[in-house]
């Protein structure tokens, strides 16, 4: 996130959360949020997939219970077309945080990637129900009724993003 909203450029903060995650783990090699971390860099700023799904795969290894593994895990395999295994990794990490607004949005979005459109709009709506104010589960909801042609009813999830956004930059002024 730092690097979405940061003052500086992202490589120089990619540089500093190496050399912190890389200094973890020389101090003790057992840090699962450490190759979690690596695996992140390695996906985000290397476009190193394989040794991203290590990292994590590494991380989960480590602790089984660490939730943002199995987050990131999901969204990389399900971005690269591996859908069930994608959603797979999402329902741990559901499990393990069942409040956790962009979990629940990024489930629906991998089954709106993977053309499952009605089961990709019920996990919107559960992931708006967590929270209403998380802009990107109606983005999602948008995107597959879209996709069951439902126009008119999109064209109204969309509208209330742009409301959501426009609230967040007045709030922020």
């Amino acid at each position: 996130i730092k690097t979405v909203f940061a003052g500086e450029p992202p490589l120089s903060l990619y540089a500093r959360a190496r050399e912190a995650a890389t200094r973890a783990l020389a101090l003790d090699p057992g840090l699962g949020d450490a190759h979690a971390t690596l695996g992140h860099l390695k996906w985000r700023f290397e476009f190193d997939w394989s040794g991203a799904e290590e990292g994590y795969l590494r991380a989960i290894a480590l602790d089984p219970r660490n939730a943002t593994a199995h987050y990131r895990l999901a969204l990389l395999r399900g971005f690269a077309g591996r859908f069930d295994e994608g959603l797979a990794e999402m329902e741990i990490a559901r499990q393990l945080e069942p409040l956790w607004a962009p979990a629940a949005a990024n489930q629906a979005w991998l089954l709106v990637l993977a053309r499952r459109y009605a089961e990709g709009e019920a996990e919107a709506r559960r992931a708006i129900e967590i929270d209403p104010d998380f802009a990107h589960s109606r983005s999602v909801l948008g995107r597959a009724l879209l996709g069951q042609q439902r126009y008119d009813e999109a064209l109204e999830a969309f509208r209330s993003v742009r409301l959501l956004v426009r609230g967040a930059i007045r709030m922020w002024r």
